[in-house]
């Protein structure tokens, strides 16, 4: 699933939610340039991420730090914290974003 926009609040808290009601966790295939910015503005979300890149090239900041990851890589981008994507070098980058809910727990 692509999610092509998203809704913030005024402290760039993401209001999606990133689970279902029997698992904490979601999957999405992201396109970059297909987002209705053409970016993944700066946001902060609960949940953690592990990301892969699947194809082209993305720029990842998190909080100051900014970091070019290639198709083949990934990163992990903590609970709370700030970051956005852009596309490198007109790649037309996608990847796979893995979202996490904290705690995760399954079963009581």
């Amino acid at each position: 699933m692509q999610i092509k926009d998203f809704s913030m609040d005024r402290q760039l808290k993401e209001q999606t939610p990133h689970r279902t009601s029997i698992l904490p966790v979601a999957c999405y295939e992201t396109t970059i340039r297909e987002h209705i910015r053409g970016y993944i503005p700066l946001h902060w979300h609960d949940e953690f991420q592990f990301v892969l890149v699947c194809t082209g090239s993305a720029i990842f900041q998190m909080n100051e730090e900014k970091q070019i990851v290639h198709s083949g890589e990934g990163l992990f981008i903590n609970s709370g914290c700030l970051h956005m994507a852009k596309d490198a070098h007109k790649s037309r980058c996608t990847y796979l974003c893995l979202n996490v809910s904290p705690p995760f727990r399954i079963g009581t």
